[in-house]
């Protein structure tokens, strides 16, 4: 019974649901350290014991919903309240009921017991027993799966909750840096904007239109901090916060359409000069383009003349390679006919070839002689054509560059004029 005592115990220091699962974890480890055998050992004493009888409190009896006595097949007597016991027979007859209904008939029976005991000391007791398996074990589980349920839930509640508090506090501790901030930013502004007030008859000009700045900050002062400012300014100017910085705001308007005027001057100004650099920049380029058309003519006409040149020495020197060939020839056919008889078969082809090489000779002779006698002043000729034409490719290229120096000098005024009339819109 060493089990079952244990079981009271744990149902009877039952404080709050972190103890019970404690204790119910502890319980659970020890009868898992317990033996197969002794397991089986238990039960088997448990199956020769006598069954305890539950045994009624006087309190239970007079309980209208508690049914009347009824013996069992062995002739036992037994009561109960069918909303307080939850009975279920099993081979041995054994009574079955949860924890929770265990522990209410228990503190009813103790205190009934107090009363019962003098009156009968010899009452049998109510017992509890642990029985594995069946619909009390299910029902004990449920419960603590459901106590289980609610732990978690009010975890996440304080969890929840405890989030909400980080939060609001980090926004309320925003919020007064923020007004903090403000009103520091407040009354650095109304510092600068009373400094400025009472030096006011001391600034220039262009000092009092910078009351336009202080717009903003007047207007995020107090009733009694505007009058005070107010009071400075006329004591100063003869006028009030308001009424200067309309004046202010009326100066700069005016400036500004003044401003518009002047520029819209110089914008024509600048727009005059810089079409008139057009013109001069179109001429340039006009230039530019002549000057390397030039240039083109001048080497091809160069490039033509180095080639006469040429090819004057080659047709010279041809002419004379060939007349010394056709002289060489003519000489050996006129000493072979000159030596044949004319009694010989071949006297003929002889004369023949002598009047041929005689007729190639002379034409070879004038054509050398020709272009030898014209050699001399056709090459002057070139030369000088040469000369002219490299003079002329000198002057294109001197002409090329200075267009080209106008075109960028043309180019660069437009660009800074044109800057500067962008910068005026």
């Amino acid at each position: 019974m060493k089990d079952n005592d244990e079981i009271s115990k744990l149902i009877d220091s039952m404080e709050s649901d972190d103890t019970l699962e404690r204790k119910m974890n502890a319980f659970k480890q020890e009868k898992e350290r317990k033996s197969r055998v002794q397991r089986l050992q238990k039960n088997k004493k448990e199956e020769t014991k006598p069954e305890a009888k539950p045994v009624l409190s006087q309190a239970d009896l007079n309980d209208p919903e508690t049914e009347e006595p009824t013996d069992d097949a062995d002739g036992r007597t037994m009561a109960w309240n069918p909303h307080q016991i939850k009975e279920e027979e099993d081979s041995n007859k054994t009574v079955i009921m949860s924890d929770d209904k265990i522990q209410r008939l228990w503190k009813r029976e103790e205190s009934g017991s107090q009363t019962s005991a003098q009156k009968d000391a010899d009452a049998p007791k109510l017992e509890r027993k642990v029985v594995s398996g069946g619909s009390g074990g299910k029902k004990k589980h449920s419960a603590l799966n459901q106590e289980d349920t609610r732990r978690i839930i009010k975890y996440i509640a304080v969890a929840v909750l405890s989030v909400l508090l980080v939060v609001g506090v980090a926004k309320a501790v925003t919020t007064l840096i923020d007004n903090n901030e403000n009103a520091a930013e407040a009354t650095s502004g109304y510092s600068d904007l009373k400094k400025w007030a009472e030096s006011y008859d001391s600034l220039s000009s262009s000092e009092k239109q910078d009351i336009t700045e202080y717009e903003s900050i007047y207007n995020k002062l107090t009733d009694a901090e505007k009058d005070e400012i107010d009071s400075i300014l006329k004591e100063k100017s003869g006028y009030t916060f308001n009424q200067l910085l309309a004046k202010a705001k009326s100066a700069k308007k005016k400036s500004t359409k003044n401003n518009n005027t002047k520029n819209a001057e110089k914008k024509a100004k600048l727009l005059s000069r810089i079409n008139a650099l057009k013109t001069k920049l179109a001429a340039a380029q006009q230039d530019l383009t002549d000057a390397q058309n030039s240039e083109t003519t001048a080497q091809s006409t160069i490039d033509s003349i180095n080639q006469q040149l040429t090819d004057l020495d080659t047709n010279l020197s041809n002419a004379k390679t060939d007349y010394q060939s056709a002289q060489t020839a003519y000489e050996t056919a006129k000493k072979a006919y000159q030596e044949a008889d004319s009694e010989d078969d071949n006297y003929d082809e002889l004369e023949q070839a002598y009047n041929e090489a005689q007729s190639e000779y002379n034409t070879a002779k004038s054509t050398y002689d020709g272009l030898n006698a014209s050699y001399s002043s056709t090459k002057k000729s070139l030369e000088t054509q040469l000369s002219s034409a490299k003079e002329d490719l000198s002057d294109a290229q001197k002409d090329e560059s200075d267009a080209q120096t106008l075109v960028n000098s043309y180019t660069a005024q437009i660009n800074k004029l044109q800057a500067q009339y962008d910068s005026l819109d």
